[in-house]
């Protein structure tokens, strides 16, 4: 080997790698495996240097030829250019890059994730990247990411991985808390027009912008989503995180499960919402707040409700006993079960959003979930997961009419919460259109 000079414009090329390698090249994979292998590592490369030129040929196809740009240029020149319409920006002095707006993949290959500009793999910023998304995704996928970390040296140790692929952290759960706090508030500002910038600013310290980002959620209460009808309440529109919901006017509703409401603004927009799903998302952001700030509502049963358990489902029950307290729930044992080995429990009172319903079921799922859930970072899934259920179970379900009052009940509380467009399980609930779109249908 020796040194050679490399003036600008330098071509490389390496040829026959494994001529004296043969048990080597013996296990290399088919030629589209090990190109999909250069390609990815291809990208890595030129995501973190849009100020770069970078081409890539494969035979005599013109695979990329991404010119000097910023980081949103190259990205549309790598991934093609309708991968920029949803990205938003993460901006934060630890923190910047882009995330999509909805899942991609089902693998953790569409995080691009880097540290001080070395491409990186590390489960914990994957899970910060997720769980910033909450229930804004799917449940086993995954956004589209590319991140780039700032640490300072002394905090990370680059050298545990022959490949230099993963690094480890002095402090993993302050990478984990920054990760997720920069990544909530872009999603914040891009999924809800008009929200309040979410994480703190850069003259705080990492431990206390992650704890504002988290005190930073506010929500507000507005109809109760059971049986009974919608109901106009106080609202301040001022503190809309979603204005544009409150211009809306209420037409129609079809199979009686989606809504249909127009606005005059723009080109004559209008929108199809799954009344379902919204109402899911309201119920769900109002458990929260009130799980959270230990202020959850509750409905005393003029009857208890009996629970039967097996000796499993007891153990489960008395477990999670604090935390089904602080979702409004309150369940006493009455002594033991002689039909099914466990306990008898009753069920004094509910959360009022489930004060119609029978919660017998509900309140032995729940306890499954919660049982040994501790303080770990998956507590908090565990528990939203909990909420979800409660959520799900407070609204109607199939086909119900709405009245136009309680359509636009639901829009205002829309309007208020983070998320709006998405249901706690990740799936849509708002599509938008606009008048140009059905003309051009009617080729008009």
């Amino acid at each position: 080997m020796t040194e050679e000079g490399c003036p600008e414009g330098t071509s490389i090329e390496v040829a026959d790698i494994f001529y004296n390698l043969p048990a080597r090249l013996k296990f290399q994979r088919s030629n589209a495996a090990e190109f999909g292998r250069a390609l990815d590592i291809f990208r890595r490369i030129a995501l973190i240097n849009p100020d770069r030129r970078f081409r890539l040929t494969h035979g005599s196809a013109k695979v990329i030829d991404a010119p000097p740009g910023d980081l949103r240029a190259r990205i549309g020149d790598i991934f093609g250019p309708e991968a920029i319409e949803g990205l938003l920006e993460v901006d934060t002095p630890q923190v910047r890059g882009f995330i999509g707006r909805e899942q991609t993949s089902s693998t953790s290959k569409s995080l691009y994730i880097y540290v001080n500009g070395r491409s990186i793999g590390d489960r914990s910023i994957n899970r910060a990247v997720i769980d910033a998304f909450g229930t804004a995704i799917e449940r086993s996928r995954y956004p589209f990411a590319v991140l780039d970390l700032k640490v300072s040296p002394d905090d990370v140790d680059v050298n545990i991985h022959p490949t230099k692929s993963e690094v480890r952290f002095r402090n993993q759960k302050l990478v984990y808390d920054v990760v997720k706090a920069a990544v909530k508030g872009a999603l914040a500002r891009g999924l809800a027009p008009g929200a309040d910038r979410l994480y703190a600013p850069p003259a705080q310290s990492p431990v206390q912008a992650s704890a504002a980002m988290e005190g930073a959620l506010k929500w507000r209460p507005s109809y109760e989503a059971a049986q009974a009808p919608m109901d106009f309440k106080a609202f301040d529109a001022a503190g809309a995180k979603n204005p544009e919901f409150l211009d809306l006017e209420v037409i129609g509703q079809i199979w009686g499960e989606f809504l249909i409401a127009q606005s005059d603004a723009g080109r004559g927009e209008f929108y199809i919402i799954d009344a379902h799903g919204a109402a899911e998302r309201c119920a769900f952001e109002r458990l929260k707040k009130e799980y959270y700030s230990g202020s959850a509502r509750r409905q005393m049963l003029l009857l208890p409700e009996r629970v039967e358990t097996t000796p499993e489902e007891r153990d489960a029950v008395e477990g999670a006993a604090e935390y089904l307290e602080r979702l409004g729930f309150e369940v006493m044992a009455f002594g033991p079960s002689g039909a099914s080995g466990g306990e008898t429990f009753l069920i004094k009172a509910v959360p009022v959003i489930l004060s119609s319903r029978s919660a017998a079921s509900l309140v032995k799922d729940l306890a499954s979930e919660l049982s040994g859930v501790g303080g770990s970072i998956r507590a908090q899934v565990r528990i939203e997961n909990c909420l979800m259920r409660v959520a799900c179970h407070s609204v109607v379900r199939g086909c119900r009419i709405l009245t136009k009052e309680e359509g636009k009940a639901l829009l205002r509380e829309l309007s208020a919460v983070d998320f709006a467009g998405y249901c706690p399980h990740g799936r849509p609930v708002v599509k938008k259109f606009n008048r140009g779109e059905i003309e051009a249908m009617f080729k008009r």
